[in-house]
């Protein structure tokens, strides 16, 4: 079996992409060019007016992103509109999609009640631009949506009874793809983890009157999070990463933050250990290739 078919096996057997779709109404409108006065050809001038405001669309887009940005933390980058997930994070991930939807709901529904009082409430404001047209006030709820689905990872076997050539080539180009997602997988959980213990280290420091810093509680969660999860999360076998997750996940048990704050023996032992986490981290990202993934 070729190293591109052993990889090709592994992805297979351990991830599984998601997609998910999150679509939601606009609140802004083109405006025509009849409606405007400007000293300039009106072709090159484009203007856009804002329909409404309202606190109740700003927590539905505000969530929004918060999905986003969950999907990020705990899938791997692969290509527009698809995010590689290890398969046994699967379970725990659709879980968050469901509780996200729900909580969705409740949003999308509390907007939709209050819609038309808002469509009506801001005529005064856009005067001229008001236009009855923009506000559809009986399909609201329509267009709001949320989806996912997860996708099994498969060469293009189809089409190697049609053109065996073209399905080698295809195969190749697949299997090329599928080495660097794993090489993305690993620098991105390797970078993930030197940020996030970075992170702590830095919250467990003096400022520079000799104070402790203020220390959040997301810093220690969201560091243990990541410490639990890494063996279902981790689909590259990276055996150097895991002994030092191992390390970290002895180190942070029965830690909480309030602990961290208040005892001063704990944070400076806690901050002495991360700190040589650290260091072997960052001497392992060293080897890694040139390229790097954005954590974000």
């Amino acid at each position: 079996m070729t190293q591109g078919n052993m990889i090709e096996r592994k992805l297979t057997e351990t991830c599984v992409f998601l997609q998910v779709s999150l679509s939601r109404m606009g609140d802004k409108r083109g405006v025509s060019s009849d409606e405007i006065e400007v000293d300039a050809d009106k072709d090159l001038v484009k203007v856009r007016k804002v329909i409404f405001k309202s606190d109740a669309f700003n927590s539905i887009k505000s969530l929004d992103s918060e999905i986003r940005r969950y999907i990020r933390s705990q899938c791997f980058p692969y290509d527009a509109g698809l995010h590689l997930v290890a398969l046994k994070m699967e379970p725990i991930i659709t879980m968050r999609l469901v509780d996200y939807l729900r909580r969705r709901e409740i949003l999308i529904d509390h907007f939709c009640s209050i819609y038309p009082t808002l469509a009506e409430s801001f005529q005064p404001h856009l005067r001229k631009l008001h236009d009855a047209h923009d506000y559809d006030v009986h399909n609201v709820r329509e267009r709001f949506t949320m989806e996912w689905q997860y996708l099994m990872l498969t060469s293009p076997t189809n089409m190697e009874s049609i053109n065996s050539e073209l399905f080698k080539k295809e195969q190749r180009k697949m299997q090329e793809k599928w080495v660097e997602a794993l090489d993305d997988a690993r620098m991105l959980l390797r970078e993930t983890c030197l940020n996030l213990v970075s992170h702590l280290r830095s919250s467990l420091e003096s400022d520079a009157y000799g104070a402790p810093k203020r220390l959040a509680t997301p810093s220690v969660t969201k560091l243990q999070e990541f410490f639990n999860n890494f063996n279902l999360r981790n689909v590259t076998d990276d055996r150097e990463l895991n002994q030092l997750i191992e390390q970290g996940k002895q180190l942070l048990t029965g830690i909480d933050a309030e602990s961290l704050r208040t005892m001063d023996g704990l944070r400076l032992r806690v901050r002495s250990e991360l700190m040589s986490i650290e260091q072997s981290v960052t001497e392992n990202l060293m080897v890694q290739p040139a390229r790097r993934i954005k954590v974000r």
